[in-house]
């Protein structure tokens, strides 16, 4: 019964725990630095782009890898200095579920779930600095959750969220939608593939030389269970080939996929395994344009405990990491590149009680910022926790905590990066719903 216990979460009322709640077992409480937050409002005025491929065809033919161009390299942000702190624009009383990602502009963006005054079923919206919350995808009736959005090679986005029309008819599945660099919508998608029935929990993964891969959980070959698949589509949404499968057979059930893609269409799959007698591991798998190409490899496992909530980023050379609770600890690992996936021995391990890691690296192959959520699930008192790691270092370079919620909600927090803006997102909770939360922190200066 262990490998149902997602579809139990599912079946709870978003006022107990959504779809990403997680249940830790008690761990000892943590002293965090508090840092009041700022009252100053300071925009990002960052007017130079990131170098960008626009096109998959951008390959050195004497060795048939692909250019990457040289990197920006932005000052680290200062953690503990100014930032800008906002509260998301909802059309209705529950706004939960952010995912953030930020432009060359140093601009972002967040998707989220949520109501509208005028309908109580949770659909996507989007939000930019400046502009109305807009809702992206409403119809057909149903619930939308856990959207994942990253940024395309042509400065602009793409987001994925789950949807469930169960309740009138319709299968399990997954949606997307394509963003202009200012947020506008420019189009919307569905994912599907040549499997009928349940596709599920979609996560995205943008390819620096154009394009972008889905990963999800659809029905597996023996139709009883959930195994994960992946697909690759081009900047416009439309596929670029038939989907394949990660997970390598059928037994147990894959879920929580997800992805991350580096210069020319290569990336890695992590994903929640849950075996059919056995504790829940972290497994993943390496792919390139045409499909899978690693074995499948662990992340993290442990007798007698669950390993859950993974979290991915890759380096703008290619270093990856990855990220992933054991109770109420999180577990950082490294990489040197897809080509050697498998992480060596644990980057950092936190003390307390951790839960949701979102991962992503800043401008160097060195740093790396991670948001969680501490006390969440322990006494104490909760906070988003914000902290920059240096790879060889088990101690955070700088750190902060965010939030004022006393009974913050175990939604996962979101973290994006781009033009020297670190961005994160969550969710706490009103009066009578739920509202999402925005900091931002921004490098100084260009490095020469």
């Amino acid at each position: 019964m262990k490998q149902l216990l997602w579809l139990f979460c599912l079946l709870i009322s978003i006022h107990a725990c959504g779809s990403n709640s997680l249940q830790t077992s008690d761990m000892a409480d943590i002293s965090t630095s508090d840092v009041a937050p700022s009252e100053v409002q300071i925009a990002p005025d960052m007017s130079i782009s990131d170098i960008l491929v626009d096109s998959a065809d951008e390959i050195d033919t004497a060795t048939n890898q692909p250019i990457i161009p040289p990197q920006i390299v932005y000052e680290t942000p200062d953690l503990a200095g100014d930032r800008t702190d906002s509260t998301i624009s909802a059309l209705g009383s529950v706004a939960v579920q952010p995912a953030i990602a930020v432009g060359n502009s140093g601009q972002p963006i967040v998707i989220f779930a949520g109501t509208s005054n005028e309908n109580s079923d949770l659909g996507i919206y989007a939000s930019t600095p400046g502009q109305p919350t807009t809702p992206v995808r409403t119809e057909p009736s149903g619930q939308r959750n856990e959207p994942s959005i990253c940024r395309l090679s042509d400065e602009g986005f793409v987001a994925v969220w789950s949807y469930d029309g169960q309740a009138v008819g319709n299968p399990l599945g997954v949606e997307g939608a394509i963003f202009a660099a200012d947020g506008s919508i420019l189009s919307s998608f569905d994912v599907k593939t040549e499997v009928e029935g349940n596709h599920w929990l979609g996560h995205v993964g943008c390819n620096p030389s154009g394009g972008f891969t889905v990963a999800g959980s659809r029905t597996d070959t023996d139709g009883t269970t959930f195994g994960v698949f992946a697909q690759h589509f081009r900047n416009d949404g439309t596929v670029l080939d038939d989907a394949f499968i990660v997970n390598p057979a059928p037994e147990g059930t894959q879920v929580q996929p997800v992805v991350g893609v580096t210069w020319g269409g290569t990336g890695v799959v992590m994903y929640e395994d849950a075996p059919t007698d056995g504790d829940y591991r972290l497994n993943a798998r390496t792919f390139d344009p045409s499909g899978v190409v690693s074995s499948t490899f662990t992340i993290l496992a442990s007798e007698g405990a669950d390993a859950l909530k993974p979290a991915i980023a890759l380096s703008h050379n290619g270093r990856v990491a990855y990220a992933g609770n054991i109770g109420g600890q999180i577990q950082v690992l490294s990489a040197p590149s897809l080509q050697s996936p498998e992480p060596t021995e644990p980057w950092v391990k936190t003390f307390g009680s951790f839960i949701f890691p979102a991962i992503t690296y800043l401008s160097t192959d060195t740093e790396l910022a991670m948001v969680s959520l501490v006390n969440v699930t322990r006494s104490g008192a909760p906070a988003v926790r914000v902290e920059i790691l240096t790879e060889g270092s088990n101690a955070s370079l700088s750190s902060v905590s965010l939030g004022d919620d006393p009974n913050l909600p175990p939604y996962p927090p979101s973290i994006g990066y781009g033009g020297g803006v670190l961005a994160v997102a969550w969710t706490q909770r009103t009066d009578d719903g739920f509202e999402v939360h925005q900091s931002t922190f921004v490098g100084s200066a260009i490095k020469p």
